[in-house]
């Protein structure tokens, strides 16, 4: 299959259209997967994804938390969020939905919302999802935040101690480090036993 990592890709109805017409004038039996903003997900541009072969979207949760959304300046909503990935797995859709924890003023309160809509989102088809951390790469706002706030020295130490989106390499919660190991850890520990049951 196809992965359309444009999160453009189905912001305007015309062009899936003319891209459903040329799978099908072509008889191609393409699959593929999708990128898209939540703020765009409806029943018909769903209905018109499964159409042109799409069986899978990628629609970025971010977080539960809309104040952490806000902060990211996702332009939408956590009701808009939940409703998209409700629409898309309604049509068919199986539905990624990555977030991440640890942006900037994430709060014990901000990322238990994260984890407790992760629970409410797990139903039917679902992949086991644990959330990555935050990165501040360098060239985002977020990086010059960390370097403002002395979190990191510069490009060389945050490269020193990037290891992946699994692992904390810098923490820009409100947090202590300890604290939000500890937090992220025990809230894992429940995700886990949610799965599970």
């Amino acid at each position: 299959g196809v992965n359309f990592l444009d999160e453009n890709f189905v912001l305007n109805k015309n062009r899936i259209q003319e891209f459903l017409d040329g799978v099908k004038s072509n008889n191609l039996d393409l699959k593929f997967t999708a990128t898209a903003r939540a703020s765009v997900i409806n029943k018909e541009i769903v209905k018109m994804l499964y159409q042109a072969g799409c069986r899978a979207i990628n629609i970025g949760l971010e977080s539960g938390d809309q104040k952490m959304l806000d902060r990211m300046h996702k332009k939408t909503t956590v009701e808009q969020i939940t409703n998209a990935i409700e629409i898309a797995r309604r049509g068919g859709l199986f539905v990624e939905y990555p977030c991440m924890v640890g942006n900037i003023g994430e709060t014990e309160q901000s990322m238990r919302k994260t984890f407790d809509l992760l629970k409410k989102l797990a139903w039917g088809d679902f992949q086991y999802r644990i959330p990555f951390f935050c990165t501040p790469f360098p060239g985002t706002e977020i990086y010059d935040y960390a370097l403002q706030e002395k979190l990191i020295s510069g490009i060389d130490d945050f490269y020193d101690n990037f290891r992946s989106f699994n692992e904390l390499s810098v923490n820009l919660s409100e947090m202590s480090n300890q604290d939000f190991i500890t937090l992220f850890n025990e809230l894992v520990a429940d995700l886990k036993k949610h799965y599970a049951n």
